[in-house]
């Protein structure tokens, strides 16, 4: 019986070995991050801030507006990760300006809008790649054939990609129509290869970006 017992416990921690998926997590001043390990070897990292807290939420602002400064200076690396959230949507021949005039790589992009149906409920739609591309108007919000709800998209809320150079950096902070650009990309490879080298070393990232745009009076 001792045996039958000692060779279950064993297959029981062999089978959490195996399917637990390597984990780490942190925080900053102001955010904190979670990386899980994926089946192919690499990390996929979530940036989280309560954007419903006052308080966090500015600090999150203020952190970034202050890293934005920082990494103008002639000893910062470039291109540089950055999202980039817009005030209000603006249209998709307008962002197309923006990121060739300050030298963005589009790697992705988000779309907002409202209901066909109910003008009160927003709605938003992803795209990636970049921004050279003819984006239908109306995306449906009724896959299964109900009502015929359509999202009625207004412009372009949300930007991905990497900033080639500090020139472009400084135009995007400096441009009224943007709300936030989130440059917590650098900072948290930075500390991530400090923190948690012995789990990601030779590791690929994806590092995902949290969006106030949903807090925001569009």
């Amino acid at each position: 019986m001792i045996v039958v017992v000692l060779a279950l416990a064993f297959v029981a921690q062999t089978r959490a070995a195996l399917v637990a998926s390597p984990y780490f997590e942190g925080e900053t001043s102001s955010f904190r991050y979670t990386g899980q390990g994926q089946s192919n070897g690499s990390y996929y990292v979530t940036i989280s801030v309560d954007f419903d807290n006052p308080i966090a939420h500015q600090g999150y602002l203020d952190a970034n507006r202050q890293r934005g400064q920082t990494l103008l200076s002639r000893y910062a690396m470039y291109p540089l990760p950055l999202q980039i959230t817009f005030a209000t949507p603006v249209s998709l021949q307008d962002a197309r300006i923006l990121v060739s005039e300050a030298h963005v790589q589009v790697d992705s992009f988000a779309f907002v809008g409202r209901s066909s149906l109910n003008h009160s409920k927003r709605g938003g739609h992803w795209e990636f790649g970049g921004l050279d591309r003819t984006i239908p108007g109306t995306q449906s919000m009724d896959p299964a054939g109900v009502n015929g709800e359509q999202l009625v998209l207004e412009g372009v809320m949300v930007i991905h990609g990497t900033v080639a150079d500090a020139a472009g950096l400084a135009s995007l902070l400096a441009d009224p129509r943007i709300y936030l650009v989130d440059t917590s990309e650098v900072e948290l490879r930075t500390l991530i290869a400090q923190r948690h080298q012995s789990e990601v070393a030779s590791k690929d990232l994806t590092i995902s970006i949290p969006s106030p745009f949903w807090n925001l009076d569009w």
